[in-house]
């Protein structure tokens, strides 16, 4: 089955002492009705993070939200994927996930939640939240 790009957001990732960093919402466009019979297909990329901008053990939790008027928010998957710093960095990767039909809302954001014990700045790495049709 052939995936169709159909819009794509960025967003910077936290610094430990900001905290939290949303994506812009993605608005997937329900049917008429309000309905959404087929689930709603995301790619989560992240390039490669230097130890420098992710330290040894420091963590950034990636979760997704969904939201019908773009404003209240209703967290999905609350830790999608954890980032964990390495000594070597971390590899560059993708994670894919779907909004199940018949639920969520009509917008979906990504926010990125660094750990607070740690020092370390990822403001600088740019993550892609890429949906499908």
């Amino acid at each position: 089955m052939n995936r169709i790009l159909n819009s794509t957001t960025t967003f910077l990732l936290p610094d430990a002492a900001s905290g939290v960093v949303d994506s812009d919402s993605i608005d997937f466009k329900l049917v008429a009705d309000g309905s959404r019979l087929n689930p709603v297909e995301f790619e989560l990329v992240w390039p490669a993070i230097a130890a420098a901008d992710l330290a040894n053990g420091s963590t950034v939790t990636l979760s997704v939200s969904t939201s019908d008027d773009d404003s209240s928010w209703t967290v999905l998957y609350p830790s999608l994927k954890v980032l964990t710093g390495a000594t070597a960095g971390l590899a560059a990767g993708v994670h894919a996930f779907a909004i199940p039909a018949f639920s969520g809302g009509r917008y979906v954001k990504v926010t990125a939640t660094a750990d607070d014990t740690s020092s370390f700045d990822a403001s600088g790495v740019t993550a892609t939240v890429n949906e499908y049709c």
